[in-house]
């Protein structure tokens, strides 16, 4: 291991985060849980080449702030996936979706039912599908 010293302005602490490598941009984007003391909801990036820190302003349907949640990168798409989480008084089972290309969330319409409220699960992008687990 090797302690990395990173440019540009940091996320700052946080914890019950997540976090997915978008290998078109070559960045590592650090979607926000908590920071000990509020429920976040937002969007960092780190490149690996020149690493630096930036705020990635988005744009949308924002998520609600939360913590313990599940992400995802789909290549094929291009999309970074939010899933459920705690919200600081209760489990989610809400979904969301970051388009990397334009910073812009987006909350689909589903059709059946949904999983159940959860927190502190993976999300797991393989070919065209999503696992949750």
């Amino acid at each position: 291991w090797t302690q990395v010293r990173d440019r540009g302005v940091s996320p700052g602490s946080c914890n019950m985060h997540s976090a997915e490598y978008i290998p078109e941009m070559r960045e590592i984007y650090v979607f926000r849980g908590g920071d000990g003391s509020a429920y976040l909801n937002d969007v960092h990036a780190f490149n690996i080449d020149t690493l630096t820190w930036r705020k990635v302003e988005t744009f949308g349907s924002l998520p609600e702030p939360r913590a313990d949640h599940a992400s995802a990168y789909m290549h094929e798409t291009k999309e970074m996936f939010v899933f459920g989480g705690w919200n600081g008084s209760t489990r989610l089972n809400d979904f969301y979706i970051l388009d990397t290309t334009t910073s812009t969330w987006r909350k689909p319409a589903f059709k059946g039912a949904a999983p159940h409220a959860r927190a502190g699960m993976t999300l797991s992008a393989v070919r065209d599908r999503l696992y949750l687990f």
